[in-house]
């Protein structure tokens, strides 16, 4: 069976993605994915029935799902470790069918607005509406395959989910691509609108699951969206800023760093190693917590929820996640290129870089006692941190955190301090945290400023002139307004 890989140089022991691409599109689809996701992972996107890679459906029976995803499952039952598995519209609702079938295989599911038209009609009235879009277009659409008019068949697909006049807006070489592939859509439909599976069954998929949606999505996949993860046990929803249907292709560098965090955070949740306590080194790092190291718990979950991309007054997308144990190099690397003084700053001492035992010790945490959210940018497909807000839970009745900032010198004054500071705020808050506080030297006049607009106090310190303490009382977790928690309960795509 055929596939194509979409990264060829294949290190050992790298990560296997496989990706499914939606209706009247192929492989290239997801050259974006990637290239951010690096040479570490092999991406492969195998094409469906009525692509030209694969030709045309078969025809020795009525055409399902099943067999759409033989393909993949071929693929996943020949790979020697589970895969990543991502989907796209028709698909995500293939991944869907592929994922209930090798349940045991799959490490992380990532959908975008997968078409599972099933679902719209086994909810009834409650999505009434939004079926009767689907039964619209899937009818002209069909009508005009049995007609003959491929182009009008064609145009109707793609202005119905790319808007009114997409279709003449494409080039005539892919205008020409569709019309030949269109006398397939209205099997994709059918199988997608026919496909027996109940919804009670998604509750079986155990695997970490990232549904996302454009902000823009059309009534029915919207739907979908919001949704399938109340049907997940492990799910997270994202709202891609700006995107509709096609968010893949439209807003490619935004949707494949979602899925890269995703998967990324996937591989370390289910191989987070517990680490001894690191030994005591020379000079401040951030609290005398950090200093006695921090043992790793395996039943901590990997935070998902708080992976976000963000625009920054620059206009740069910077993806906002916590750190993972394989970040160590990019810390080290991060701490080196500050300029004496950011280090100064964030150290209070003159640190020239951090030791790998200190970099373990800030990127090996337990998420409880010890948060931390970094700031990441991919110039040229590799991953560079440009900031990090972390704090310690003091030891004493965890009541009371310590915080510490840091941004790289070349992105500061555009916001991204203080879009790390209020993620991690609210985090503290709605972990039961009461008071936030923090030490930093008087000539930090930026910190010192951010910190006082967001609502902390700040004197100076008796014993030691030189530095001023910040201090901030949180509300009580059951005082949070419920447009904070959705503003940071939910991965959402900030403008």
């Amino acid at each position: 069976m055929k596939s194509d890989v979409m990264s060829p140089v294949q290190p050992a022991n790298r990560g296997r993605v496989i990706a499914l691409h939606c209706s009247g599109a192929g492989t290239g689809q997801w050259k974006k994915l990637g290239e951010v996701l690096g040479p570490t992972y092999q991406v492969t996107a195998p094409e469906h029935y009525g692509c030209e890679q694969t030709g045309p459906w078969i025809g020795t029976h009525a055409f399902t799902l099943e067999d759409e995803a033989a393909r993949t499952i071929d693929i996943i039952d020949r790979s020697d470790s589970k895969v990543h598995l991502v989907g796209h519209s028709y698909g995500g609702g293939v991944a869907l069918h592929v994922a209930l079938a090798r349940p045991d295989r799959i490490a992380s599911l990532a959908l975008y607005e997968p078409s599972a038209f099933h679902l719209l009609k086994e909810m009834g009235d409650e999505a009434a509406a939004e079926f009767r879009d689907i039964v619209d277009i899937t009818r002209r659409t069909g009508h005009g395959v049995i007609a003959g008019d491929y182009a009008g068949a064609a145009a109707a697909f793609v202005d119905y989910w790319s808007g009114p006049g997409a279709w003449a807006s494409l080039k005539p070489s892919v205008q020409a691509a569709l019309i030949r592939w269109v006398v397939k859509a209205p099997l994709d439909f059918r199988a997608l609108i026919e496909e027996p599976t109940p919804p009670t069954a998604y509750a079986g998929l155990r695997m970490p699951v990232l549904v996302m949606r454009g902000e823009h999505a059309p009534r029915p996949t919207r739907k979908i969206a919001e949704v399938l993860p109340r049907m997940l046990p492990h799910a997270e929803l994202a709202v891609v800023d700006g995107a509709g249907h096609m968010g893949p292709l439209t807003h490619g560098s935004a949707v494949s760093e979602l899925i890269a965090s995703h998967i990324r955070a996937a591989e370390t949740a289910t191989r987070q190693p517990r680490l001894p306590p690191a030994r005591c080194e020379r000079g401040r790092w951030l609290t005398s917590t950090e200093r006695s190291g921090v043992v790793i718990d395996p039943a901590h979950r990997y935070p998902t929820h708080l992976i976000d991309l963000v625009h920054l007054a620059n206009g740069c997308r910077v993806v906002v996640r916590p750190p993972l144990p394989q970040d160590c190099e990019l810390q080290r690397l991060f701490v080196r290129t500050l300029s004496d003084e950011a280090r100064y700053f964030r150290f209070m001492t003159r640190l020239s870089e951090l030791s790998k035992a200190m970099a373990e010790r800030f990127t090996s945490i337990d998420y409880r006692s010890h948060m931390a959210l970094i700031a990441t940018v991919f110039p040229d497909a590799c991953e560079t941190m440009i900031g990090e807000a972390r704090y310690i839970v003091d030891e004493d009745g965890g009541a009371v955190c310590e915080l510490a900032v840091a941004v790289a010198d070349a992105w500061r004054g555009m916001g991204l301090a203080r879009t790390l500071l209020q993620r991690l705020t609210h985090q503290a808050a709605t972990s039961g945290i009461r008071r936030m506080v923090g030490d930093t030297v008087s000539t930090n006049q930026a910190m010192i400023a951010l910190a006082r607009s967001m609502g902390f106090g700040a004197t100076k310190k008796h014993e030691d002139g030189r530095l001023v303490h910040l201090v901030r009382d949180l509300p009580p977790r059951d005082r949070l307004s419920n447009a904070t928690r959705q503003a940071f309960g939910k991965c959402v795509v900030a403008a």
